[in-house]
């Protein structure tokens, strides 16, 4: 391996797992009968190649190829760029070399949370939630979910809402039909790069403090938009009674009284995204 990167100018690593590690249970083939792999870190000698490559000073971009989050610890800060390419198919490999070589500008944001080690998670019979999943994280993640970087840029402004009929409800109210769209959110989107994209423009809510508690943010209403360079878009969603609830302990919907923030952009508000992103969304605070 050190022969190979020292004759490279550029590594491309492509590391990752397949059926035989992970899928669904009863899988032939499939190594571990519960179709669950037993960590996140890469398998056989893949986490060594990766070492060596970083090791060697060159560039390395390293290719995630999997169904789940892998990761291979304080390296991912050693690589010169991530991508995740889950399982491709067979038109993978001419996607993945469009994106790699500047054909496609990358668009995707992650659906997953990649967290740091399985150290940091509950035990696997712990079905409380309890730092599970972003919503009830308190670590910070490796990569959070709805994270995503692109070959562009998108700035975004004017976000607005605007109540629909009543204007601001009562809890009851708001609990009588929490299917009933109650809120238009608005946002100017902006490509200041050079790259034509895509961009998922996401809508968080965090509920009031609750039994002493600020819950997390909440992904409530997300869409695509399409953007060439410098063009300029205003997107709107609809959030229903129902972004606005939580659930107690009898499992009862409820919609707690207080000051909530809306958060419109490009990711989560949470720090470890606003760290990777180098911004952070915009935000507007409505009482209930």
């Amino acid at each position: 391996m050190e022969a190979i990167c020292e004759a490279s100018d550029v590594v491309i690593l492509c590391m990752g797992l397949d059926a035989t590690i992970e899928g669904e249970q009863g899988d032939a083939g499939n190594d571990f009968a519960s179709g669950d792999k037993m960590n996140l870190n890469l398998p056989g000698e893949q986490q060594q190649i990766v070492e060596t490559a970083a090791a060697s000073g060159k560039p390395v971009v390293l290719l995630y190829l999997s169904g789940s989050a892998l990761t291979v610890g304080t390296m991912e800060e050693r690589m010169s760029a991530v991508m995740q390419c889950w399982y491709p198919g067979a038109q993978g490999s001419k996607a993945i070399a469009n994106v790699l070589f500047g054909e496609a500008s990358p668009q995707g944001h992650l659906p997953v949370t990649f967290y740091r080690t399985t150290e940091e998670l509950p035990d696997f019979t712990d079905y409380s939630m309890e730092n599970r999943t972003y919503r009830y994280m308190k670590n910070l993640a490796l990569y959070p979910f709805g994270y995503g970087l692109s070959y562009t840029s998108f700035e975004y402004s004017e976000v607005a809402i605007r109540m629909i009929g009543q204007g601001v409800m009562s809890q009851a109210e708001l609990e009588a039909d929490m299917e009933k769209d109650i809120m238009e959110i608005s946002a100017t989107v902006r490509n200041t790069g050079t790259f034509d994209s895509r961009e998922t423009v996401q809508v968080y809510v965090r509920a009031p403090r609750v039994e002493g508690r600020i819950p997390n943010a909440q992904l409530k209403a997300f869409a695509k938009v399409s953007l060439k360079a410098g063009e300029v878009a205003c997107v709107k969603l609809m959030l229903n009674r129902k972004a606005f609830t939580l659930v107690n302990s009898e499992g009862e919907r409820f919609v707690p009284k207080g000051t909530f923030i809306i958060y419109v952009g490009g990711s989560q508000p949470d720090e470890r995204s606003v760290e990777l992103m180098g911004k952070a969304p915009q935000k507007i605070e409505i009482e209930m």
